[in-house]
């Protein structure tokens, strides 16, 4: 299964910066899926380690502009539990 990521910016006003709204991720890195309702203001991501922060992170970047993680290979992006590759 290929992962997924998909977000959502509310600009609905131009004369305001814009924000992501909600961010929804199927099948990568240690997510099989979320789906995170963000609101606009201040966001703090708070885990234990290999908790999934950064990989909130990269998912964002994947769709950003500038070069983020896209050289990187599909493969690192699969779905894992424990290490395990779940993506076969």
């Amino acid at each position: 299964m290929k992962p997924v990521v998909a977000l959502e910016v509310d600009n609905a006003n131009a004369s305001k910066r814009s924000w992501l709204s909600r961010l929804k991720l199927d099948h990568f890195r240690n997510y099989r899926r979320a789906d995170l309702a963000i609101h606009a203001g201040q966001l703090v991501i708070l885990g234990d380690n290999g908790a999934g922060k950064t990989n909130l992170l990269e998912a964002v970047s994947l769709l950003a502009p500038g070069r983020g993680m896209r050289r990187a290979r599909t493969e690192h992006f699969a779905y894992r539990a424990n290490g395990i590759d779940m993506a076969a």
